[in-house]
């Protein structure tokens, strides 16, 4: 009988060793994270937040039982940098710390809105909107107010602390504020105010926080964790972990999808996102069975987030020579040509990119193609900013000679404006070409063929076609 006991007991023991080496050694991993709530802090004696809970549940699915310390962030990310098996929870995945580490995520987004007040009359839809405020509140010696400033913003007016702004913003005293996600909400609870005595306005930037890895941690090491997280969005988990820390904030899905206010291509309708660019792109995720979780940006924002991020989607972009190893393509989804505009009557004449090259100045907009593609042979006299919709109106007052867009949007983009497309008249095709659906270039190359896989099933079974004769009827369609 003891025998037969010991020889039960030494197949479990066996068992067991067997179990505990499927998968990678994660008993060396030296866990940190910092006190940020509502994503890390500790209450009454236990460490919680939005992104503990997360960091949690992939351990627990990994058998994982490493304690997590809480440290200053200066401490945590030097033992990051300089010592092995170091992982540092909520790390925001920037371009300048891309190659530093090893990545799993994301976990948790910081947003920067500008917030006004639930109860404000005046409306604001974009960046360029907000410019036309009276005032703007500000906090001495934030990011916040550096990049309003770098953004043209000249109606700021300077705060000592939140907790001065905030009451007034409530009230109707200041009418924007800007502020991350994470902190209004905690700084609104500090107070006693409610979350919904606020809204997000217009949205400034995104940032992604991830877990960090030591640079030397096994491949299988980040493997397994990623894999888990991915498992925990799939199933519900993620979802609802991050639904109880921020019920109005769409969670980081496995795939980010970002677009702009570039109607009839994407825009923002009673709160929808919608236009043909979003229409193709719903029909992939719902082909492929990928939540929507598309969110509304700047082009600015959402480009340098495709530049930096994995899994990342940005909708529609142009596909130029200088962009074309930036990112992987899905489409053709659409074709279009690039004009030089002026004001009707203005008896300006532009036969060349060198008749161009001398007038006096041209609005263009952040970031876009057209723009790099200008000042990529040579124009000199370019006058930048973040909103179509502004160049237009530097346009028809007389402030730039000429500006730039596709045939396809500028008669909404003028409409939007306030203005007319027979407010403008085309001078010179500077260029014709397609826009597609850009990927990340991190992004795995099995996802990229499913997307273009399912891209190809539309146009082949006449979606695509259907919804281009919906939203572009007097645009080609291109070839596949």
């Amino acid at each position: 009988m003891k025998k037969l006991l010991y020889l039960c007991l030494m197949i479990i023991v066996f068992l067991t060793g067997l179990h505990a080496n499927d998968g990678p050694d994660m008993s060396e991993l030296v866990i940190y994270t910092e006190e940020f709530p509502p994503l890390n802090f500790m209450n009454n004696g236990v460490l919680t937040g939005q992104s503990v809970e997360v960091v949690k549940e992939i351990m627990e699915n990994l058998g994982c039982q490493n304690e997590i310390t809480i440290l200053p962030w200066s401490d945590a990310y030097q033992k990051l940098l300089n010592e092995p098996h170091v992982v540092l929870f909520s790390t925001c995945l920037t371009a300048e710390r891309k190659d530093l580490f090893k990545w799993v995520g994301p976990i948790s987004t910081v947003d920067m809105y500008l917030y006004t007040s639930k109860d404000c009359t005046m409306q604001f839809s974009t960046l360029e909107d907000a410019k036309k405020a009276p005032t703007i509140a500000v906090l001495k010696d934030y990011a916040s107010r550096s990049i309003l400033k770098e953004k043209g913003f000249d109606n700021l007016v300077e705060y000592n602390s939140i907790q001065e702004v905030l009451p007034k913003l409530v009230n109707g005293d200041i009418k924007l504020f800007p502020s991350s996600n994470i902190v209004m909400k905690n700084e609104l609870s500090k107070l006693g105010l409610n979350e919904s005595d606020v809204i997000k306005s217009v949205l400034i930037s995104s940032e992604y926080e991830f877990i960090a890895f030591s640079k030397e941690t096994s491949s299988e090491v980040i493997k397994a964790w990623q894999e888990t997280l991915d498992e925990l969005k799939m199933d519900g988990t993620f979802g609802t972990i991050f639904s109880k820390w921020f019920p109005d904030e769409v969670p980081p899905g496995i795939i980010q999808i970002f677009t702009e206010q570039y109607p009839p291509l994407s825009f923002s309708e009673n709160g929808q996102i919608t236009g043909y660019g979003t229409e193709v792109v719903r029909e992939i995720l719902k082909d492929l069975g990928i939540p929507d979780n598309i969110r509304m940006s700047s082009w600015e924002n959402g480009y340098n987030l495709c530049l930096t991020m994995p899994n990342f989607v940005l909708y529609t972009m142009k596909r130029t020579p200088l962009r074309d190893d930036l990112f992987q393509w899905v489409g053709p989804i659409g074709s279009n040509n690039t004009i030089f505009y002026a004001k009707k009557g203005s008896n300006l004449t532009i036969n060349s990119m060198e008749d161009a090259k001398k007038v006096g100045k041209i609005a263009t907009c952040s970031a876009w193609f057209s723009e790099q593609d200008l000042k990529n042979a040579g124009f000199t006299n370019l006058v930048s900013s973040p909103d179509p919709r502004e160049n237009v109106r530097q346009l028809i007052e007389g402030e730039v000679d000429l500006s730039i867009f596709t045939d396809i949007t500028i008669p909404d983009i003028a409409k939007e404006a306030g203005y007319s497309i027979d407010d403008l008249e085309p001078l010179f095709v500077v260029s014709s070409g397609d826009f597609y659906i850009a990927l990340s270039s991190d992004t795995p190359k099995h996802v990229v063929k499913d997307w273009q896989n399912a891209f190809k099933k539309m146009y082949k079974d006449g979606t695509l076609k259907k919804l281009y004769d919906k939203w572009l009827p007097n645009s080609t369609m291109p070839e596949l």
